[in-house]
């Protein structure tokens, strides 16, 4: 009985176990599908991210790089001639390419033709422009820039005339600055109602006296012509005291450019002020300035010697004197 009960006993068991054994086999096998299921959507998900910006959205893929625009110069080096200020610039690109041309002081545009080729004008190239850029672009392409050079070749011929141009202008600049010592006045005679006129000019140099005259001074050339005392040359300065009388000449020196001294008579004023002569011979001394660039005059001075003043005469300009203006 108890052998037939344990036997019993283990047929049972048999039988119950058998269906769990079946039910935990299949579990097992629905959760291995599960679990790579997940893994898949895992995968998709990371993969989804990784096309994703910062914002949550797609990203774009980046584009592909832009091809360089072909661009050749025929000479990368121009030459201008003498004064000639444009340069035609050469070359090639891609057909129908859009090229520009810039340097300090303008810019100027073209557009390639059917096989590439281009012609662009640069103007205004002055002496100081030394490069000319160029740079070709199409909407498709990027781009691309180049650098032509600027050589300037001068003629002897054009060498002169430019060294002459320059001596010219500054012979007519220390003119002016010559002529511009000079100033111009004219008066109206109190008594007589007429027009007078004056010239005049300071010296170079100065002098400085002693005590009391004491101070640095010009001296002042005067040339005047009056209604009713003609014309006169005199010689004035700020302070001291010419030794020459109203009533007796006096005599100076003086010397044109660098021909030899001579021996000038002159003359006070009738109110026998010290600060003024007269120089004798008007007309003489007028026509031998006006053929000269330099006049010395040496006058003697109460207790100071006699210096030298030094008047740079070659601006004086007669027609100006004459008209007052």
């Amino acid at each position: 009985m108890l052998l037939s009960r344990s036997h019993h006993s283990e047929e049972d068991h048999q039988v119950e176990v058998a269906p769990h054994f079946k039910r935990a086999r299949g579990a097992r096998k629905g959760l291995i599908i599960a679990l790579a299921a997940g893994a898949l959507l895992l995968t998709t998900n990371l993969a989804q991210k990784a096309t994703m910006g910062s914002s949550g959205k797609a990203s774009k893929a980046a584009p592909s790089p832009l091809r360089q625009t072909a661009l050749r110069l025929v000479d990368e080096q121009v030459t201008i001639q003498d004064a000639t200020d444009s340069a035609t610039i050469r070359g090639t690109s891609d057909p129908a390419a859009s090229i520009q041309a810039r340097w300090s002081s303008g810019t100027a545009e073209a557009q390639a033709d059917s096989t590439g080729a281009f012609a662009i004008k640069a103007t205004g190239l002055d002496e100081g422009i030394t490069q000319v850029t160029v740079s070709a672009s199409s909407p498709s392409t990027e781009a691309t820039s180049a650098t032509a050079s600027v050589n300037r070749i001068f003629s002897a011929g054009y060498k002169k005339r430019l060294a002459d141009a320059a001596a010219a202008a500054k012979a007519e600049a220390e003119l002016q600055a010559l002529q511009g010592k000079w100033s111009y006045d004219s008066f109206t005679d109190d008594l007589s109602g007429k027009e007078y006129r004056i010239a005049r000019i300071q010296s170079e140099n100065t002098v400085d006296f002693d005590f009391p005259y004491a101070g640095s001074q010009h001296a002042t050339l005067m040339i005047r012509q009056h209604p009713r005392f003609g014309l006169d040359v005199f010689l004035s300065i700020e302070k001291g005291q010419f030794l020459c009388q109203s009533w007796e000449d006096c005599t100076v020196q003086v010397r044109f450019d660098n021909g030899g001294i001579q021996r000038w008579s002159a003359v006070a004023p009738e109110d026998n002020s010290t600060t003024v002569i007269f120089l004798r011979n008007a007309s003489r001394l007028l026509t031998r300035l006006r053929q000269s660039d330099t006049l010395r005059i040496a006058a003697s001075f109460y207790q100071e010697g006699a210096p030298t003043f030094i008047f740079e005469v070659d601006g004086f300009q007669h027609s100006r004197f004459l008209s007052g203006e």
